[in-house]
């Protein structure tokens, strides 16, 4: 029975590309066309789901050089590189579940004996310790990852077949998913602070004006008063005339001020959502991976159409922070 009687086209894995407005309609057609092969194809596929886990990766990098850019913006702009640097080592995470699927996708292409294919899959899971991150939100238990895996690798290999090493070998992935999954969290919190600390500086910027403004907007309403109390006559329309100058002026600071604050509210509220859909999307990626054993079992493509909507999600949200 061949593993990969269905090969999708080729082009498909451009969904690799560093600008996520490039990437967006790769994407959106990869996807299209991976629900044309679900409802076209019965044979096993695994490939649409290393592409899935690559766009996947892709965009959880982007969210953490977006939350490194919002530190820039803060009034601590020393700890964005920093920031950066530390992200780039937790996104490790996201580089072994790339290999991972990767890996699987190759294995299933090769359609060798069941032997060989668990053989093949075990050494790919005993690779993953090196890809796995030593610091981040579950430091200490990174450190037990190597132990899970170490015994992984020994039930993996064990297994009469592909399906049922894949299965074997869920549960490690399942830890290293909740690595990075953690991790966000603790990237969500610190987006979080670095968006109200670039409010808070939009509002101290504008503080030592507030007070005249607001002296300004009632000059302005007494001086309407008394123009009318001295029937418009030249003194008091003169007078009423250059109060209404110095507020327009203050108007337009006043305004370029309020869009400011309009802006990063719109942003905060995108990045937000961006994570929100990126710790989501480790969930999805487990719940996918658990479904890959039973299609190869089955003898049918698995569904990866979640795992890239979520993907996408998360690149509709970053183009929504990058163009405000």
């Amino acid at each position: 029975m061949g593993l990969y009687a269905c090969r999708p086209r080729a082009g498909v894995g451009g969904l690799r590309s560093a600008d996520p407005s490039s990437r967006r309609p790769r994407i959106a057609a990869a996807w299209l066309f991976f629900s044309f092969l679900l409802g076209g194809c019965a044979v096993p596929n695994v490939k649409p789901f290393a592409d899935a886990t690559a766009a996947y990766r892709e965009a959880i990098t982007t969210a953490g050089a977006t939350v490194a850019d919002a530190l820039r913006r803060g009034s601590a702009p020393e700890t964005a590189p920093e920031a950066a640097r530390l992200w780039s080592v937790r996104v490790r995470a996201a580089d072994a579940l790339v290999y991972y699927a990767g890996g699987l996708s190759n294995i299933v292409a090769a359609s060798r004996g069941a032997a060989d294919s668990a053989q093949r899959l075990g050494d790919t899971v005993g690779e993953l310790a090196a890809l796995v991150p030593t610091t981040g939100a579950m430091g200490k238990e990174v450190v037990a990852i190597g132990a899970v895996i170490g015994r992984t690798v020994v039930e993996v290999k064990a297994a009469r077949d592909l399906a049922g090493a894949v299965e074997k070998a869920h549960p490690a992935l399942a830890q290293i998913a909740e690595i990075l999954k953690k991790d966000l969290w603790d990237l969500k919190a610190l987006c979080a602070n670095a968006y109200t600390d670039i409010d808070q500086g939009l509002v101290n910027a504008w503080r030592p004006n507030q007070g005249h403004y607001e002296k300004l907007v009632e000059a302005v309403v007494r001086a309407r008063s008394e123009a009318a109390m001295a029937g418009f006559d030249a003194p008091s329309v003169g007078r009423l005339r250059e109060l209404e100058g110095l507020l327009a002026a203050r108007e337009v600071e006043f305004g370029r001020h309020r869009d400011a604050r309009a802006t990063v509210a719109v942003q905060r509220a995108a990045a937000k959502e961006m994570l929100d859909q990126a710790i989501t999307g480790t969930d999805d990626w487990v719940r996918t991976h658990a479904e890959i054993g039973a299609a190869l079992r089955e003898n049918r493509l698995p569904n990866i159409a979640l795992l890239m909507s979520r993907a996408q999600e998360i690149e509709n949200a970053v183009r929504r922070i990058r163009t405000r």
